[in-house]
């Protein structure tokens, strides 16, 4: 007779798990640059860093396992997640120029948060947050000394314009201090 085991026990960490996908080889989760690498519509290539925790909920475990097999939830954070989002940034940040990028990153993330969290919810896994850190990263290094040159310009036009209010408000006192005399 042949003893054939009728059930078999796989033990899931419900432990949440944090990942921290970054270029900063001393920052992230794994010492390689694992930045999400982009571009715009106008194939200006750039890199940004993102972090992201979740979870296996009690109730869900069984549809990890169904969809995950033995794998652990790590292994589907670096893979089947990351790879899901590296798809949605690269989509919305590929619709639009530089300058939308920029401006609109926070709802880029936040959109592609929104659909991980239905895709892997459905999945077993809980997404507790995602967003991006450690700034934009461009491929081109003339491109972010161009956007630093610009912002240096336009904070000097502001200082100037500050300087030339304050020697106005200055020569108009000194006017009101001068007639404010004469009439004693």
């Amino acid at each position: 007779m042949i003893d054939i085991a009728s059930a078999k026990l796989i033990k899931i960490s419900r432990t949440p798990v944090s990942r921290e996908w970054t270029s900063n080889k001393t920052t992230g989760t794994s010492s390689s640059d694992q930045a999400f690498a982009v571009e715009t519509s106008e194939s200006i290539g750039f890199r940004i860093g993102a972090i992201i925790t979740a979870h296996i909920a009690e109730e869900d475990t069984a549809k990890f396992l169904y969809n995950y097999t033995a794998a652990q939830l790590e292994e589907v954070l670096d893979t089947n997640i990351r790879n899901f989002i590296s798809a949605e940034l690269a989509t919305s940040f590929g619709a639009h120029d530089l300058n939308w990028g920029q401006k609109n990153k926070n709802d880029v993330f936040a959109n592609a948060r929104l659909k991980a969290q239905d895709f892997f919810g459905k999945r077993g896994i809980t997404i507790d947050n995602f967003g991006f850190s450690e700034g934009i990263y461009y491929d081109n290094q003339k491109i972010q000394d161009a956007i630093d040159d610009k912002f240096s310009s336009e904070m000097k036009v502001v200082s100037a314009q500050n300087m030339l209010d304050a020697a106005k408000k200055l020569a108009e006192s000194q006017v009101a201090v001068e007639q404010s005399v004469g009439r004693h």
